[in-house]
């Protein structure tokens, strides 16, 4: 047996071995993950995974060559939707059959900030998640959805448009004259694809770089009005009927005190497509007009709108200012104004007369203002080539070019060029190319407008003027490569998005002059007075390549059997960087780097449903 000093020996030796232990186990604890971070310097954790692809352990140059090789073949490859056993291929990029510039990315992955979520993964800064975040990498895996961007009104058109023949719409109860009496026609319900859950299962796939098919279901869509709702007001209807016709009208002067009238007579059957029952928050149901009168209105918009239109200038030879085109006030109407106006009129307050609600559009540059502009001088020039453009393109690029022309932007003031292009209309002078959509070929409007924004682009770097917004094409195209034959300076823009965007960082007015020359040079200049500043771009380099993909073939009910219509040839991706460099009057500089990604491009041919010879 030990005596009391023997054994408060043995217990002081057991309680300096355990403290020795707990700072030896403590010490472990906090190294592990410093040696972890040690270890993978500059790595993904291991267990990180990008949807089922293991990306731990890879450094960035490892992750940026699978990204790629993982991206370009979901390009390729695409998403396969199905709906009752029909199955349709929707890709990240739609393509055209005529013009380069309508074949654009409507779901967009950015590579940079991938990785850097995959890096970041472990390394967070606050001491919790410092401390805890090695240990959970490797008990756990870790999972980083891909920094993918969508387009998803453009996704919402390719669904409906290839899945159009089993969408049915739902049709409310609503009023009929026949032989003057009115019937009540019954409602119908309807058939719809939710396609907002579609675009956002589509929307996962490419975030977890997942090629799993997307499961379509139909939903049934139950009417809003139904006879019950509209009987107990058809006497108010055949009242309203009575009074039957309206004239509707428009009234306006502007600031020039012109003034601008007009109006039409609403017969008593136009009416009644208008009449259906509207329910309160409270659930009472009264006589009102339904979303016919909507239809309407916006059919008027585009008979009465007026858009505003600034002064323009232009430069002659002897530098001096010369006015081309002159000011003017614009009109539009409010179309959800002007319908709450004519149901109050008419119906409420039982009138056969109503007055639209139009609303006066002053333009932003007058004549007035055209004294103290201070342009006197060249800031900047931009050219890019179009020879060989088809007759559409080559119209559209004109059309733009004009639109551009003498415009006039405000120091301080972001350029938008979406903004200043729009509406890409036939009204406007624009022209359509076909897009493949899914399997449908479908005619859009904004051809050649690249080509635009590459110039704009240009010059405005040619100025040095501050960019704020700009996104290279998807695809080299051959229109937009450098002196040196290199891509890496182009533009590309869409209504709504992506856009080019420059802000006017100088104290004076710019001025664009644009020249579309019978050589096939594109030549855009801007106007204004230099502040000293000096700009310049490196040489584009070339930092990898990527090959061409093989043609793909998808087969189509819109072409007659053994028809074929194509896009253009296959060409390599890049990835290619140039540096923007400013210097200053007062000594400052700025520097950017412009990187740009471009998919390799692969040849689509439409083949009308039959047999054909694959070349």
């Amino acid at each position: 047996m030990f005596d009391k000093k023997h054994k408060k020996l043995i217990i002081k030796k057991w309680l300096d071995l355990s403290v020795v232990a707990f700072f030896v186990f403590a010490v472990l604890v906090i190294a592990i993950p410093q040696l972890m971070r040690v270890a993978w310097s500059g790595e993904a954790y291991p267990g990180v995974l990008v949807g089922n692809h293991n990306v731990g352990g890879m450094n960035y140059d490892e992750l940026k060559a699978f990204l790629t090789k993982e991206w370009n073949k979901v390009g390729q490859e695409g998403i396969v939707l199905t709906l009752d056993g029909r199955n349709m291929t929707l890709y990240p990029t739609v393509t055209s059959t005529g013009d380069p510039d309508l074949s654009y990315d409507v779901v967009v992955f950015d590579m940079d900030k991938t990785i850097s979520r995959i890096l970041a993964i472990g390394r967070e800064r606050d001491f919790y998640s410092w401390f805890l975040s090695p240990y959970i990498s490797l008990a756990n895996k870790r999972e980083v959805k891909a920094d993918v961007r969508v387009m998803p009104g453009v996704l919402q058109e390719i669904v409906r448009k290839n899945y159009e023949d089993r969408i049915v719409e739902a049709e409310d109860a609503r009023f009929e004259i026949s032989d003057n009496e009115i019937i009540l026609v019954p409602e119908k319900s309807g058939l719809s694809i939710d396609v907002g859950n579609v675009v956002g299962q589509i929307e996962e796939r490419f975030f977890m770089l997942d090629d799993n098919p997307v499961e379509i279901s139909l939903l049934t869509v139950k009417p809003d009005v139904y006879v019950q709702d509209i009987r107990p007001l058809m006497d108010d209807a055949r009242e309203v009927l009575d009074r039957a016709p309206f004239v509707i009208e428009a009234d306006i002067t502007n600031s020039s005190r012109r003034k601008f009238y007009w109006s039409r007579s609403i017969t008593a059957e136009q009416v009644q497509n208008w009449l259906g029952a509207k329910k309160d928050g409270n659930g009472v149901v009264s006589l009102g007009f339904n979303n016919s009168l909507i239809d309407y209105l916006s059919r008027l918009k585009k008979e009465i709108d007026l858009e505003a239109r600034d002064a323009k200038f232009d430069i002659s030879e002897s530098g001096r200012i010369t006015k081309f085109q002159a000011s003017r006030d614009g009109r539009s109407i409010d179309v959800s104004e002007s319908y709450a106006k004519l149901e109050r009129d008419i119906i409420d307050n039982k009138q056969t007369k109503s007055e639209l609600v139009v609303d006066l559009v002053e333009p932003l540059i007058t004549m007035e203002k055209a004294n103290n502009l201070g342009i006197k001088e060249v800031l900047g020039v931009g050219t890019s080539n179009f020879s060989g453009s088809p007759k559409n393109r080559l119209k559209n690029i004109k059309v733009a070019s004009d639109k551009l022309n003498g415009l006039l932007i405000k120091p301080g003031e972001e350029f938008s060029l979406v903004k200043a292009l729009k509406p890409f209309t036939t009204d406007e002078g624009y022209v359509p190319e076909l897009v493949i959509k899914g399997t449908k070929l479908v005619p859009e409007l904004g051809g050649g407008a690249c080509q635009i924004g590459t110039t704009l682009f240009r010059a405005v770097l040619d100025a040095g003027l501050d960019i704020t917004q700009r996104r290279n094409h998807s695809f080299a195209v051959s229109y937009y490569n450098d002196e040196y034959g290199l891509p890496g300076t182009d533009a590309t823009i869409y209504d709504p998005a992506p856009d080019f965007r420059f802000k006017n960082d100088t104290d004076n007015y710019i001025l664009i002059q644009t020249d579309v020359g019978d050589d096939g040079i594109l030549t855009y200049t801007l106007w204004g007075t230099s502040d000293g500043r000096n700009a310049s771009i490196s040489k584009t380099k070339i930092l990898d390549s990527f090959p061409a993909p093989d043609t793909k073939y998808i087969e189509t009910e819109d072409l007659s059997p053994g028809t074929v219509e194509c896009t253009g040839n296959n060409v390599p991706g890049y990835n290619t960087s140039f540096t923007y460099s400013i210097t200053y009057s007062d000594g400052t500089s700025h520097e950017e780097v412009f990187d740009s990604y471009y998919r390799p491009f692969q040849r689509v041919c439409l083949v009308g449903i039959g047999e054909i010879e694959k070349d």
